[in-house]
């Protein structure tokens, strides 16, 4: 409604309750009201005590819900008596939110049975986590979802679990202060300080030493991370169809509730109940932190590169020999060669294997195998994900921008390729598309050499993350012109512009490029420190 009339709406509830707009709409004495109810502190607060989990069940008079019930049937109905002004009666609501997270979080955890759905019960009962006031709550979320509610079971869960960990943090921060009821004059701690690295006083949040990484890992994919599911922000805030809500966050977050209660609990052989054990059996790794997405998003630029196998070459009998693109292929190979001495030791052989694969002359098969066993020994060890540094966090970004500028040049060139042999097969080609065509052809070559340097190069620098904050400005800078090469890849192989000389030159460029990479001094800050261990 205010944005009928208002070029931005205000953020916060209380500030989008006193604006103007609204108070011309629907009235002084319907907007004082709300404000009672739900606005600022100094007034009822209800949305923030219960979103924020702090009442429990029998705290706040149902007669709350029904006044609130009341109110809102009155301002629709104001709306369709209103002969002019903002809507006249009809109010475009903004689409929904979309989960395209759910099948990647569907797959972290079995689906529950109703005997699952009753030991949780059970499990709630028997653990210090919750508070005894607090569990009818909890119960009543398990009926929901055994019966199919999930929009139910979310509303009341998550509530619940902050209310939770808001009492866990304290406890591990030593500040039973933190777990005040929502006052008039005091910030209460929220979902954003008890996840958060640091305290407000600049202190470490020991939050993560009390429940580990994993289980924080869970939290900040459910609850924070900007490409996750952000759920509690997103459901109470009005964004989410509750209609449309499928089973997987529900399952998904009770499943984390049961490893948290299991922690907390007075049961010794809790363990060995079959929904204990599934949970814990999951060993969690970051979805949704920018290293996972980058890894991720790596991977698929490697597939897209395999679909080259598919580009037919066959084409009319053009002179290829002023596309020759065996320069390049050895600059690349030298490029590569330079890179061996610097990688890490466990992805050297490797390493070595895609040098070879890029010599002169030698066949093209897909290199896509080693690819990805070059990003699977970069990966062996877990990077750290858990509150990583600005700047890595920084250089993290600059490689996803990269891997997607590339990606998308990637899949264009198989594109136009597909459909020029379609049309050349139909001679539906005029004779300036046939050339354009022989080039992308013979450029096909150069531009697959391209591409793995460039994973080679992206992959190298993940594999020494975390940076010295000194070194990672370097090797940002260094990065933001990987990237410029990768926007401009992507530009001149857009369909509408099938620029292959000038990709070629810029594919030149890259790997001139490369061989910059050692001298920002990434590697020798790694270097291991020599072994001092006395002979036996």
């Amino acid at each position: 409604m205010v944005l009928y009339s208002a070029a931005q709406c205000p953020s916060l509830l209380r500030d989008l309750l006193a604006t103007e707009e609204l108070e011309m709409t629907f009235g002084p004495t319907a907007m004082y009201l709300l404000r009672c109810l739900i606005g600022p502190p100094s007034g009822l607060n209800l949305r923030n005590v219960l979103w924020h989990g702090f009442a429990a069940h029998h705290e706040v008079p149902e007669e709350y819900a029904y006044l609130l019930l009341v109110v809102a049937s009155s301002l629709g109905k104001q709306l369709t008596n209103l002969e002019s002004g903002p809507g006249k009666g009809v109010v475009i609501h903004r689409p929904y939110i979309s989960f395209p997270q759910e099948g990647l979080m569907g797959r972290v955890f079995e689906d529950l049975s109703d005997s699952d759905l009753a030991a949780a019960e059970q499990l709630f009962s028997h653990s210090y986590f919750i508070l005894p006031s607090m569990l009818p709550t909890w119960r009543a979320a398990i009926r929901a979802l055994r019966e199919k509610k999930y929009s139910h079971f979310l509303v009341l869960i998550l509530p619940a679990l902050e209310h939770a960990l808001r009492r866990l943090f304290a406890c591990a921060n030593s500040c039973p202060e933190r777990v005040l009821t929502a006052e008039s004059t005091t910030l209460y701690t929220t979902l954003d300080e008890i996840l958060s690295p640091v305290l407000s006083n600049g202190k470490s949040n020991h939050l993560n030493e009390e429940i580990g990484v994993a289980k924080m890992e869970m939290l900040l994919d459910l609850l924070v991370h900007p490409n996750g599911p952000r759920l509690r922000d997103r459901i109470s805030h009005g964004e989410v169809d509750f209609c449309g809500l499928s089973r997987t966050f529900p399952v998904h977050l009770l499943c984390i509730c049961v490893i948290f209660c299991t922690q907390y609990t007075f049961k010794e052989d809790v363990k060995q109940v079959p929904l204990v054990a599934k949970c814990l059996a999951v060993d969690y790794v970051s979805l949704f932190h920018p290293i996972s997405l980058l890894r991720r998003e790596l991977q698929q630029l490697v597939s897209y590169l395999d679909e080259w196998r598919d580009i037919p070459s066959h084409c009319e009998e053009e002179d290829f020999h002023s596309f020759n693109p065996s320069s390049f292929i050895s600059a690349v190979q030298q490029s590569l060669e330079r890179l061996l001495p610097h990688c890490r030791p466990a992805c050297l052989s490797t390493l070595e294997d895609i040098s070879q694969l890029c010599q002169p002359g030698h066949p093209t098969p897909s290199s896509a195998p080693l690819l990805e066993a070059l990003l699977a020994r970069v990966w062996e060890n877990p990077l750290p994900t858990l509150h990583m540094a600005r700047g890595d966090l920084e250089l993290t970004e600059v490689l996803r921008r990269t891997v997607r500028n590339a990606s998308a040049a990637v899949m264009q060139i198989k594109e136009t390729a597909t459909l020029r042999h379609r049309q050349w097969e139909q001679k539906q080609l005029r004779s300036r598309q046939r050339e354009n065509y022989t080039r992308l052809l013979a450029s096909l070559q150069t531009y697959r050499a391209a591409i793995n340097l460039l994973v080679v190069l992206l992959a190298v620098t993940v594999s020494y993350i975390p940076l010295d904050p000194g070194i990672c400005k370097k090797v940002i800078k260094f990065h933001k012109k990987v990237l410029q090469f990768s926007e401009n890849l992507s530009s001149q192989t857009h369909p509408s512009r099938n620029r292959w000389e000038e990709a070629q030159t810029l594919c030149h460029s890259l790997a001139g490029l490369a061989t910059q990479l050692p001298h920002t001094a990434i590697i020798y800050a790694h270097t291991d420190p020599p072994d001092t261990t006395p002979d036996t």
